[in-house]
């Protein structure tokens, strides 16, 4: 075939796709809405028009032709209102709903003044829902549970974070880098993670719903976030001073304990109280492997959830207390916090 006449066609064809598929498009649209107009003409003819007020079918009642409520044998004038009928919006019942206030002044205030709508600035202090958290068994039994296991916890991160965090500047360790990102990674993984697995495993080895074991779950994350901590700390001192005490004839601990533990004391002293404050406030660890026991404040103060309703005057007095211990603890250590943190942050 000549060069032109395949041209021709090839035009012809490029020009005859597009046209044949527009016409495919608008055929399939004709017969949407042909099938829509019969699927509606049948359900008319079966229900009837939705749209009329009456004939067969539903139909939609006028305002005024609705009977008027009968009070007494007489109609009732308010009735014929046409906005008294929109029913007026349901109550929020006060167990469901928050206060909408800081929790310091909702457990100083009765129930009353609590869900008091607008809210009430000035009431007289009550001191009945922090008489009734602390004379709790239960409460003081879990404040006692948290100060025992925040301190084994914290004691035993830093008895096993020390040496490893020297071990992995001062010593040759193989895979060093892949060990400080697996620390790094371990910390960064959420609690629940770990919940299932310790539950069954201590469920087998007796150590469910006890302060010891739940000491040993926190190292989970305290111990991988101390190690990283005293990493960095143990950095700062001088690779002079390592030399001169091991021409002195000191080994590898008495190094540690000569050198390097009174230069990052109070980088020690910053990574226990950050340790301490984390395991004073988790709960997604305690709830799972506690049950009565070896329950922690932070499950303690859930307690007062019940099912249908929630006591707020003392949930809300119950975690103020939870909070003072951590409070006087960053007080008192807020100097060896702010040292310890800035600890190498100037060189020269």
């Amino acid at each position: 075939m000549p060069g032109g006449h395949r041209d021709i066609l090839d035009q012809r064809d490029s020009l005859g796709r597009p046209l044949a598929g527009s016409l495919v498009l608008h055929g399939l649209l004709f017969a949407s809405v042909a099938a829509y107009s019969l699927l509606l003409q049948g359900a008319r003819e079966r229900w009837g028009d939705p749209n009329s007020l009456g004939g067969g079918g539903f139909s939609v009642t006028p305002v005024d032709q609705i009977p008027l409520p009968q009070v007494g044998g007489v109609a009732n004038p308010v009735a014929n209102d046409t906005e008294s009928r929109v029913p007026a919006p349901p109550k929020q019942d006060q167990k469901k709903r928050a206060p909408a206030e800081d929790p310091d002044a909702i457990s100083l205030k009765t129930k009353r003044d609590a869900f008091a709508i607008p809210p009430v600035w000035r009431f007289d202090p009550v001191w009945e829902n922090y008489v009734r958290v602390l004379e709790s068994p239960g409460f003081r039994e879990a404040i006692g549970n948290s100060l025992l296991v925040t301190l084994v916890g914290v004691a035993l991160s830093l008895l096993l974070a020390i040496p490893a965090a020297y071990a992995l500047n001062r010593q040759s360790v193989r895979g060093r880098p892949i060990l400080a990102v697996w620390l790094l990674l371990a910390y960064m993984l959420p609690e629940f993670l770990f919940i299932i697995p310790m539950y069954v495993l201590y469920q087998a080895i007796g150590l469910y719903d006890t302060t010891i074991g739940l000491a040993l779950a926190y190292q989970v994350h305290v111990l991988p976030f101390a190690v990283w901590l005293l990493r960095s700390f143990f950095a700062e001192v001088p690779d002079e001073l390592d030399e001169a005490a091991r021409i002195d004839g000191c080994g590898a601990l008495a190094v540690l304990w000569r050198v390097y533990l009174p230069l990052t004391l109070p980088g020690i002293a910053a990574t226990a109280v950050l340790n301490a404050i984390w395991i004073w406030n988790e709960l997604a660890i305690a709830l799972g492997l506690t049950f009565r026991n070896a329950q922690t404040v932070t499950v303690a103060v859930t307690s007062y959830r019940g099912y249908a309703s929630i006591e707020w005057g003392p949930m809300t007095a119950a975690s103020i207390l939870a909070i003072l211990p951590m409070l006087a603890l960053a007080f008192l250590a807020q100097r060896w916090i702010v040292k310890g943190l800035t600890l190498g942050a100037v060189k020269g």
